[in-house]
């Protein structure tokens, strides 16, 4: 296809990063929604929730906020998905919306756990940090090249057009 014949085409089917996009929140959906089948739920039905809350009534705070978290980014992430395959002009501003909005909810994160852990943790749930700080680092970089793309992308001017 010449590029005067995909500049006049009304929009662009998804394809080349908006793929890699689209697999990228698949991904988060079903790894969250395994999370919260096989990890969280577990957890909670199980006691062990119950014998971290016996440690600080902080901990309740920080595991509902984190079970929460995930159900919001799990919906949030549908709909994203849904905006993108149905090539909506609002997906882009519904994606950056989404991948800022996620490192905000992960930050939030970060900071209950950490008091929770500064509270009535022990010296070994502060090796639980490493890791959630290293997702946010990821978190961050994934927000900014997402929005310099979704921003700035003539495939993506082409493809989320208004019907």
């Amino acid at each position: 296809m010449s590029t005067d014949a995909t500049a006049q085409a009304p929009y662009r089917k998804l394809g080349g990063p908006l793929l890699l996009l689209a697999a990228g929140l698949w991904i988060t959906v079903l790894s969250n929604a395994w999370r919260l089948l096989f990890r969280d739920l577990p957890n909670a039905v199980n006691g062990s929730w119950s014998r971290l809350a016996d440690l600080h009534f902080m901990w309740v705070i920080a595991l509902a906020w984190e079970t929460l978290t995930v159900i919001v980014i799990t919906g949030w992430c549908v709909f994203v998905l849904l905006m993108l395959h149905s090539r909506s002009n609002t997906a882009p501003g519904h994606a950056i919306a989404f991948f800022w909005a996620s490192l905000g909810l992960a930050f939030l994160s970060i900071l209950l756990t950490t008091t929770a852990i500064a509270l009535g943790g022990e010296d070994s749930d502060w090796a639980l940090l490493g890791g959630a700080i290293q997702s946010f680092g990821l978190g961050f970089l994934t927000a900014i090249l997402w929005t310099a793309y979704l921003r700035r992308s003539e495939r993506v001017r082409l493809t989320f057009v208004e019907k």
